[in-house]
């Protein structure tokens, strides 16, 4: 049962369209048994798809190692998986290779090789290629993909986290999660993540069903092959100028982004969860630009200020904003809400709270509340300062004003640190466990 999907995406070859999943599903072809080792009698099976003006992009596929190949019993999910790559346009291979990481490593190559040179003859294009690995089959393919100038290295495993030294930080990360996915899983893909990132390596963690995995990929990775258009005006779909926007946020380029993500919300793009927490856009994020864009379109009552792929304790917190008599709810306010991560820092760099990664903006519902998800920030390193979530209130025509959220159970949170907590007005937040490891607690806001 496939349950999690974490891809490194830089090849710009996932090309087909959605739209054209049910023609090319009619004209698709398997080839089974096509030797590329004949020495060792090893094979391949070649799902392609549907002829095209253009050969597709390919995917090399292993699974467990087979050393006494059978054309047609290779893994059935596996199996499945090369079908639905070949029905949205991309052809795939399933591969055989023999046991051990050196051995298998070598038998990869090969297999590589060996579609490069026959790409002609099999209408795919070998220069867009990609390693796929699951099971015993990850170690080698990453190794591989790793020395190889391959354009892409996915899996269908969590542990792939072990060979995260040397991972090529140029490219970005796709990461599937499936909903069905145990605890454990999803918590490890979530540290996988994380660690990716550390590494300056983008990624975009997708919270879909494995069978939704690859409309999502094939979409966006036919922006990121077209040539880019200069007019926003010319794309009249939001989705589209949305991709866009990404491709422009990849690339490093701040202005044309903040164009077509203006183009996207006059097509009725409203997402701005979507817009804070895509990876893709990581380049964008520390920009006074694209705070003031989420900002400005923040005007939900609930935000989250971190990813799911971020570590840490989950933890949820319902707060109101109240006048001074400590009663009356003040509505529509805009909240803005920073914090550190786990590790009491607010970026990688250890830079200062105003490029702090982990930040939301939220506006106070008619009874005035609000509710945020987040993790449970970390107190400064080397500090005896407790951990805190900053906020800042600003009704319409008030000035804006400060507080923190500290936490009652912080160790931190001494005598002193109490009395000026009461002092200056900072809730303090009471944490209760809840199921699953997580924990929520309520706040109240009181204006000065």
């Amino acid at each position: 049962m496939v349950t999690t999907l974490v891809v490194r995406l830089c090849f710009t070859g996932l090309v087909a369209s959605v739209q054209d999943a049910t023609a090319a599903a009619a004209a698709s072809e398997t080839k089974q048994g096509l030797v590329f080792e004949p020495a060792s009698r090893l094979a391949l099976d070649l799902f392609a798809p549907a002829p095209d003006e253009r050969p597709s992009p390919v995917v090399l596929v292993a699974g467990e190692p087979n050393d006494a190949p059978t054309p047609g019993r290779r893994d059935a999910s596996l199996r499945a998986l090369c079908a639905e790559l070949a029905e949205a346009g991309i052809a795939a291979a399933l591969c055989d290779w023999r046991a051990g990481v050196e051995t298998g490593r070598r038998d990869l190559r090969n297999a590589t090789e060996w579609l490069r040179k026959n790409a002609d003859a099999e209408g795919i294009d070998g220069s867009r290629l990609a390693l796929h690995g699951t099971g015993a089959g990850i170690q080698p393919m990453l190794e591989l993909a790793m020395e190889d100038d391959v354009g892409a290295a996915f899996s269908m495993h969590a542990g792939v986290g072990y060979v995260i030294e040397g991972l090529r930080s140029d490219l970005p990360i796709l990461a599937i999660v499936d909903p069905g996915a145990s605890p454990r899983t999803r918590a490890g893909v979530r540290e996988l993540a994380h660690q990716l990132e550390l590494c300056s390596a983008p990624f975009t963690p997708l919270e879909l069903a494995a069978e939704g995995a690859i409309p999502a990929i094939t979409r966006f990775h036919r922006v990121r092959n077209d040539a880019l258009p200069d007019d926003p005006a010319a794309i009249d779909d939001a989705e589209r100028a949305y991709d866009v926007a990404r491709v422009c946020a990849e690339r490093g380029r701040a202005e044309p982004f903040h164009r077509w993500l203006d183009r996207a919300r006059e097509l009725g793009f409203t997402d701005v969860a979507r817009v804070l927490h895509d990876p893709a856009l990581v380049r964008m994020r520390a920009l006074p630009e694209f705070r003031r864009w989420i900002a400005d379109h923040s005007t939900a009552a609930r935000a989250s200020l971190c990813r799911p792929s971020e570590p840490g304790r989950r933890i949820t917190i319902r707060a109101r904003v109240v006048e001074r008599d400590g009663t009356s709810a003040v509505a529509n306010a805009r909240v803005h809400l920073w914090q550190t991560d786990r590790s009491g820092l607010y970026a990688y760099d250890g830079g200062d709270d105003g490029r702090s990664r982990l930040f939301a903006h939220v506006r106070t519902d008619a009874d005035g509340r609000f509710e945020i998800e987040t993790i449970e920030p970390g107190g400064y390193p080397k500090t005896l300062i407790p951990a805190h979530i900053h906020l800042t209130v600003q009704r319409e025509g008030r000035g804006e004003q400060s507080f923190e959220l500290v936490f009652d159970d912080d160790p931190r949170m001494v005598d002193s640190a109490r009395a000026y907590a009461a002092r200056i007005g900072w809730p303090v937040v009471k944490l209760v466990d809840q199921p699953g490891g997580t924990a929520a607690g309520e706040a109240q806001v009181v204006l000065r």
